[in-house]
């Protein structure tokens, strides 16, 4: 069960299972995750674009978009550029998760939806990596500046330190 009482089950493991094989795939062992890195790997295998927009209201973080044509593929990932750089990162990352997971349209189901928790938990891997982390928290107990090395922000850090049971 997750914090909403929601039953992911094999699902949380298919997402921080995928996230550690883009790491792998990236060849990316160190933190922070080098998103520059993330991308350039996906680019090489499928058409995904990444752009900034400074036109979303402050609500809105990211998007996904997808247009098959023929059979071809070309994805977009957009976001919010006026976010703080940890947001940012964060929305990368978990925008990149709905595209590796195959997520439908999830604006329909809300943020609360199975979709969104496990692009959620996909970005806590893919940014925060268990193994990284449990290694990194023995040598630098303090929040903080495990934040600051991860370039995520203290929640999301605390959020993934309780996920992971880490704490």
């Amino acid at each position: 069960m997750d914090e909403g009482g929601v039953d992911l089950g094999p699902r949380k493991k298919f997402a921080e299972v995928t996230a550690q094989n883009l790491l792998k795939h990236a060849r990316i062992s160190t933190a922070p995750v080098s998103l520059r890195q993330v991308i350039e790997h996906l680019q090489s295998k499928t058409n995904l674009d990444v752009v900034g927009s400074q036109k979303f209201t402050e609500k809105v973080s990211g998007l996904l978009v997808v247009c098959k044509k023929a059979d071809d593929e070309f994805v977009t990932i957009v976001f919010n550029e006026n976010h703080p750089g940890c947001r940012r990162r964060f929305t990368l990352a978990h925008e990149i998760g709905h595209m590796l997971m195959r997520h439908g349209s999830c604006s329909e189901d809300g943020p609360a939806s199975h979709a969104e928790k496990e692009a959620n938990l996909f970005a806590g891997e893919l940014l925060m990596p268990a193994k990284m982390l449990k290694k990194d928290l023995a040598a630098t107990p303090d929040i903080p500046s495990l934040a600051k090395k991860y370039l995520v922000s203290a929640q999301a850090l605390s959020i993934k330190l309780s996920t992971a049971r880490l704490l």
